[in-house]
């Protein structure tokens, strides 16, 4: 089924030949397009009547009461053709035909590049959806946590001392953050690479920790996370924690416990578990398990999750 989104024009600065009347139905709107030749209203056609038509090649002029050559309005520049190549990307169902049908068909080379993985999927799925921050992430990860940014900042790191001034608004593990500005003493020079890594983290732990991006998402996508989640969780492949967890939760609510294997695995037994409830839809009570299961597998885990 191929839409359309026609641009939103004055009247009276369109071209020559265009239907003024008519084309005030189809501005500024999604809209069938019929064998890429006729531009049908959505309310003038059902989604059957559309296959069937398109399947007999119709006339749609003879169809229904409102209807425009396709060609012509491109022709004339009327169509957003960035829309439109977003809408009828099949980018997405590209990447989920390379998801394995069974959790025999991983491996371990696979399971071990999960941090890249993710990235990758993730990236080539919401290309076409997502705003330039979230694909600038995942784009950081999906190189393996390096970028053109980071390249510029080794040929150009300033060399002048500076005070370093951070904000600190997050409140998690079950600590009253507060929130403001802290000046870190004893900083005498800053490292700008640090501050941008550390930036790209904070905003892939506000992605990941949203459950709503994740609701978002297929439920192929999320079943194939859990089949890696599990499968890492099967090997017990040796996990640590961020190098930022000690900036960001600095209220004494980590112990050595909490930076042990075994407490480690469970949070991605509990993140299995939290994909597969996402999956099959059976959140209506398990929104806090679930969205505190993000946060710490996020903050913890995520960028330590490629094993070399």
């Amino acid at each position: 089924m191929n839409i359309v989104k026609v641009k939103d024009i004055a009247v009276q600065d369109l071209p020559e030949g265009i239907d003024s009347e008519l084309f005030t139905l189809f501005k500024d709107k999604y809209c069938y397009c019929v064998n890429w030749k006729w531009l049908v209203l959505f309310e003038e056609l059902t989604e059957q009547q559309y296959v069937y038509y398109s399947q007999i090649n119709a006339n749609m002029t003879q169809v229904v009461q409102h209807s425009v050559e396709y060609n012509a309005y491109l022709e004339a520049g009327l169509i957003d053709v960035t829309e439109t190549d977003k809408i009828n990307s099949v980018a997405k169902y590209v990447e989920y035909n390379k998801f394995s049908p069974s959790d025999g068909d991983l491996s371990l080379d696979q399971v071990k590049r999960f941090r890249t993985w993710l990235a990758e999927t993730l990236y080539n799925i919401l290309i076409d959806e997502e705003g330039y921050d979230v694909l600038e992430m995942l784009n950081y990860y999906k190189q393996e946590m390096t970028d053109d940014t980071i390249t510029h900042l080794m040929h150009f790191t300033p060399k002048t001392a500076v005070d370093v001034i951070t904000a600190t608004n997050r409140s998690t593990c079950g600590c009253q953050g507060g929130t403001g500005l802290q000046l870190l003493s004893g900083v005498s020079v800053c490292d700008p690479i640090y501050v941008y890594r550390k930036a790209i983290y904070e905003k892939m732990v506000d992605t990941f920790s949203n459950i709503y991006f994740w609701l978002n998402r297929e439920s192929e996508l999320l079943l194939e996370i859990k089949k890696y989640i599990d499968f890492i969780i099967a090997k017990n492949l040796p996990l640590t924690q961020s190098q930022y967890v000690s900036d960001l939760y600095d209220c004494g609510c980590l112990t050595d416990a909490d930076a042990s294997q075994e407490r480690l695995m469970g949070i991605l037994k509990n993140l299995s578990k939290a994909f597969g409830l996402m999956a099959d839809g059976d959140i209506s009570k398990q929104k806090n398990f679930i969205g505190d299961t993000l946060n710490r597998w996020a903050s913890y885990l995520y960028e330590i999750m490629r094993w070399y």
